[in-house]
């Protein structure tokens, strides 16, 4: 017991004050111990991700753009997954894989990965077609699967934003800059519905407008003359 020095003060004691701030009343289970026990996870009265708490089939856990995560966590989420447990502060037991997960892992590869955590994935590496033609049919496609309806964005309209993503890339490239890719795409697609909502005429007229800003993300070269820049403008 430890009395205060203040005479009006209540006496406090230790083991009362060192329970209401023990780690164990602040844990939160992440996605990563859902997928491993969601039994001991739904017992730190987190809300499960499922309504059940329950994945019969498994579970798939996605980590995206891994490599801004901080340097540990490619080796932490290894030896996890390696070793099917990891500990957890403030708990004596570890959290036991009761069922291994389906890990999907995304990368900008801004950062390069651990070799070791590389030699134990199954890479797929996603790019878009060199080809102007296979680029803008690959383009168009992921467009109608972003925008289903027709009369929300039409056919020519699709043709038509991909074509510039195309163009903008070839000069890009040239210029060895980032070209615009998917997701400049779709943001571009994005800005034309939205304002124009179910008129093709008046989207393929803004997308001319809205390139210079969706796409053209560097400046034109400095030995461009002033008719140049307002073509590419």
């Amino acid at each position: 017991r430890r009395r205060s020095s203040c005479p009006n003060e209540a006496t406090t004691t230790l083991p009362q004050g060192e329970e209401r701030i023990a780690v164990s009343r602040f844990i939160r289970p992440g996605p990563l111990w859902w997928a491993f026990d969601a039994v001991s996870a739904g017992a730190h009265g987190a809300s499960p991700p499922n309504p059940d708490g329950v994945c019969e089939n498994g579970w798939v856990v996605l980590v995206d753009e891994i490599d801004k995560a901080d340097s540990t966590v490619p080796n932490g989420l290894l030896d996890a997954l390696g070793h099917g447990r990891f500990e957890v502060d403030g708990l004596e037991a570890p959290v036991e894989m009761k069922r291994a997960p389906l890990v999907l892992i995304t990368t900008n590869e801004e950062r390069a990965l651990p070799d070791a955590f590389l030699r134990r994935c199954v890479v797929l590496h996603l790019s878009l077609p060199e080809k102007r033609d296979l680029l803008v049919a690959r383009l168009e496609s992921r467009g109608r699967a972003h925008f289903p309806k027709a009369s929300d964005c039409s056919d020519s309209v699709l043709k038509r934003a991909a074509e510039m993503v195309a163009d903008d890339r070839a000069e890009m490239r040239e210029r060895d800059l980032a070209p615009p890719g998917l997701a400049e795409y779709v943001d571009l697609l994005r800005a034309v519905t939205a304002q124009r909502p179910g008129d093709a005429g008046a989207q393929l007229s803004l997308l001319e407008r809205v390139r210079q800003f969706a796409l053209r993300k560097h400046p034109p070269p400095r030995d461009m003359s002033p008719a140049a820049v307002e073509r590419n403008t």
